[in-house]
């Protein structure tokens, strides 16, 4: 089994995909990031609400809670 202390954390995977996804490999524009930040935000929330626990580990939602997140989404 792997080390525990070196699997990354949830908000340390989200600070990488803003940082060095979007802003290096992209190379994305701040308010882009800070829309998908803001989304996620959103997202997390819900979720939370929705499962009655902070979103550290999202594997562990139930797919309800993120089918039902996914049904409030605004559409075009």
């Amino acid at each position: 089994m792997a080390d525990p202390t070196l699997i990354p954390t949830f908000s340390t995977l989200l600070q990488r995909f803003f940082v060095e996804h979007l802003g290096h490999q992209r190379a994305v524009s701040p308010r882009t990031i800070a829309a998908y930040r803001d989304t996620f935000r959103l997202l997390l929330s819900f979720a939370e609400s929705k499962i009655g626990k902070a979103p550290s580990r999202p594997r562990m939602w139930p797919s309800s809670a993120m089918q039902s997140a996914w049904s409030h989404a605004p559409r075009e």
